[in-house]
C-alpha cells in the first residue's frame, strides 16, 4: 500500500539499521528502472548498515549492459531464490510488487522468517509485506525513491544520479512518454543533470546500445509484422519474433530482450496513426510472452490483459504478459492472440 512517505522512510531506516544479509530482488530480464532501483537500494542499505551483507540477485540472467553503474559488479543472476533467501533476515523486492514474480516460490515465501519489504509502481497482484510503499502514478520506482531518500539531500553523488536517471529515462521512453499527470518528473530530471552532473547522452550511449546482432531481431520482427487497423483501440502494430531467433543470433535472453522493448517501444508509436500495439516473443527456454504498449489517448493495455485471459499486468501504457498452458512458440502465440482479440471484439473486422 502508498503509506505516509515520511513515515515510510522512518520505519524503513528503522528496519534496515543492524541487518545482516538482505536479498534485493527484482522481476527477471531487468530493464532500466528494475537495475537502477536495485542498485539505488543496495547504496540506501549500505548507507544505514555498513557492514550488512548485501546480495543483489535476480533470478534470470541480466546481460552486461549495465557495466559501470555503482554496484552492478555484485548483481548475481541465473539465481534460485528459494536457496537464496536461506539465512535472509531482510527481503527487498523493487520494481514488482507480487513474490511469484520474481521467483520465489509459495513453499520459500511461507517459510521465510525475515522481514519482507517492497518499493513498486506496478497495479495489482500484490502480496503483503510488512512494510510497502507503492504508489501507482509514479513514472519509475527510482523516481519514488528518489522522493522517499534523495529529494531532501543537498548533494546527490553522481554515481547515485546515474541510477536515478537511467531509471527514468529507461521506463519514460527516453522522458517520449510523460505527459500532463507526470511532468513533475522532469524536475528531477533536471536537478539530476544540472546539480549532480549526470548525463543523458553518456547514460544512452552506454546503457542503451544494442550489439549488432540485435540487427536479426530487428529483421526477424519487421518480417512478422502486421497492422491492425480495424480495433477498438484504433490502429495497432502487431508483431512476433520467432523462436529461433537464439539459435540464428547467440544472443542472451537479456540482449533478446533489450532488442523486443526497442522493437514494440520505439515503433508502436512512432507511424502515424498507430496508438498501441503488441510483440509476441519467446522466452530463453521458448515460452511464449507478450509485451504490449500504448500511446496515452490509446486502450488500457493493462485491463486488457484481464480481458484476453492473460496471466501478467503493468500500467494502462506498458504491460507483459504470458499464455499459461497453450501455445509453445510464438507463431502460435501470436495466431491465438489474434483469435482473442476478435472474440473479444478488440478488432472489429
Amino acid at each position: 500500500m502508498k503509506n505516509n512517505i515520511k513515515q515510510f522512510k522512518v520505519d524503513f531506516i528503522k528496519r534496515i539499521k543492524g541487518v545482516k544479509r538482505v536479498v534485493i530482488t527484482s522481476h527477471p530480464t531487468p530493464d532500466e528502472d528494475s537495475m537502477a532501483c536495485v542498485l539505488t537500494m543496495r547504496a540506501l542499505i549500505l548507507k544505514y548498515s555498513p557492514d550488512a551483507r548485501v546480495r543483489v540477485v535476480y533470478a534470470e540472467e541480466t546481460g552486461v549492459r549495465w557495466l559501470g553503474l555503482l554496484g552492478f559488479e555484485c548483481v548475481e543472476g541465473c539465481m534460485d531464490m528459494d536457496v537464496v533467501l536461506r539465512g535472509a533476515d531482510t527481503l527487498i523486492i523493487v520494481d514488482a510488487n507480487n513474490y511469484p514474480r520474481v521467483g520465489i516460490s509459495d513453499e520459500a515465501w511461507d517459510g521465510f522468517e525475515g522481514q519482507t519489504i517492497c518499493v513498486d509502481h506496478h497495479e495489482k497482484n500484490e502480496s503483503i509485506f510488512d512494510l510497502s510503499y507503492i504508489d501507482h502514478t509514479a513514472t519509475s520506482v527510482v523516481e519514488i525513491l528518489y522522493t522517499i531518500f534523495y529529494v531532501d539531500e543537498q548533494i546527490i553523488p553522481r554515481e547515485i544520479a546515474d541510477l536515478l536517471l537511467l531509471g527514468i529515462l529507461g521506463d519514460t521512453g527516453l522522458l517520449s512518454l510523460i505527459s500532463q499527470s507526470s511532468v513533475d518528473v522532469l524536475k528531477v530530471v533536471h536537478r539530476l543533470v544540472s546539480e549532480s552532473g549526470a548525463d543523458i547522452a553518456d547514460l544512452q550511449s552506454r546503457h542503451f546500445r544494442h550489439p549488432l546482432k540485435s540487427l536479426e531481431v530487428l529483421r526477424d520482427g519487421f518480417a512478422h509484422i502486421e497492422v491492425l487497423n480495424n480495433t477498438a483501440g484504433g490502429t495497432c502494430l502487431a508483431l512476433y519474433i520467432s523462436n529461433s531467433i537464439y539459435e540464428s543470433t547467440g544472443l542472451s535472453s537479456a540482449e533478446i530482450n533489450h532488442a523486443k522493448d526497442y522493437l514494440i517501444t520505439k515503433h508502436s508509436g512512432m507511424f502515424e496513426g498507430v496508438t498501441w500495439g503488441f510483440i509476441v516473443y519467446p522466452h530463453v527456454d521458448g515460452t511464449p510472452n507478450v509485451s504490449f504498449r500504448s500511446r496515452h489517448e490509446g486502450v488500457d493495455v493493462r485491463a486488457m490483459i484481464d480481458k484476453l485471459g492473460l496471466q501478467g499486468g503493468g500500467h494502462a501504457w506498458a504491460s507483459g504478459a504470458e499464455f499459461g498452458d497453450g501455445p509453445k512458440t510464438s507463431e502460435e502465440a501470436y495466431s491465438e492472440l489474434i483469435r482473442r482479440l476478435k472474440e473479444k471484439n478488440i478488432i472489429t473486422s
